[in-house]
C-alpha cells in the first residue's frame, strides 16, 4: 500500500476515476466569450456580486440564492471592506443597504459609481420612501428593495434591462 498511488498522493484519493464513457456522456455547456470580467455576453447579467450588509442573515440568504444561480458572491458588512473590494474587484452587481455601521450607503453608492462607473448597485433599505426612491435613482442606482424583500425581488432588478432605468 506505501508505493500505491494513493498513499503517495493522498489528495488522489479524494477524486473519483472519470471513464472515457462518463466524461463523453457529460456534455458541459459552452460559456460564451465574456465581453467584460463583471459580466456574462449573452444576457448581460452580472457575474460578479458584491453584498454589502452588516446583516448576517441577509448576506447569507443573498449569497446561497444568487450562488445557486451561478454568480459569483462575496459579501462584507462595512462600508471600508465595500469600498475596497470595490477598487481591488471587477463586480457587475454591487446590492448595498443604506445603514451600515460606519458609513451611509447613499455615500458609498456616489463612492462606488465614481471608482467603477459600469458597476450596477441595488440599494436595500427598510425606509422605501418616494424620497429615497428618487435620491437613489438620481444616484444612478439600478433599484431600491424595501426590506424586507425576496429573492423574486432581487432577480427582478437584476434581469431588468440596463438602460438607464431605475428605482
Amino acid at each position: 500500500m506505501a508505493d500505491s498511488p494513493t498513499a503517495m498522493n493522498p489528495i488522489s484519493s479524494l477524486a473519483s476515476p472519470i471513464s472515457h464513457e462518463n466524461h463523453a456522456s457529460r456534455q458541459l455547456p459552452e460559456l460564451a466569450p465574456l465581453r467584460h470580467v463583471a459580466c456574462l455576453e449573452e444576457d448581460m447579467l452580472p457575474r460578479s456580486v458584491l453584498i454589502v450588509d452588516d446583516n448576517h442573515l441577509i448576506c447569507w440568504g443573498l449569497s446561497r440564492s444568487l450562488a445557486g444561480q451561478e454568480f459569483l458572491v462575496r459579501t462584507v458588512g462595512t462600508g471600508v471592506d465595500a469600498i475596497s473590494h470595490v477598487q481591488i474587484g471587477d463586480y457587475g452587481l454591487v446590492v448595498l443597504d443604506v445603514r451600515l455601521p460606519d458609513a451611509n450607503g447613499f455615500d458609498l453608492l456616489r463612492k462606488i459609481r465614481r471608482i467603477s462607473p459600469g458597476t450596477r448597485v441595488i440599494i436595500t433599505s427598510a425606509d422605501g420612501t418616494k424620497e429615497n426612491r428618487l435620491w437613489a435613482a438620481a444616484e444612478g442606482a439600478a433599484g431600491l428593495l424595501e426590506k424586507p424583500f425576496t429573492i423574486a425581488d432581487v432577480n427582478e432588478v437584476i434581469r431588468r434591462p440596463h438602460s438607464g432605468e431605475s428605482c
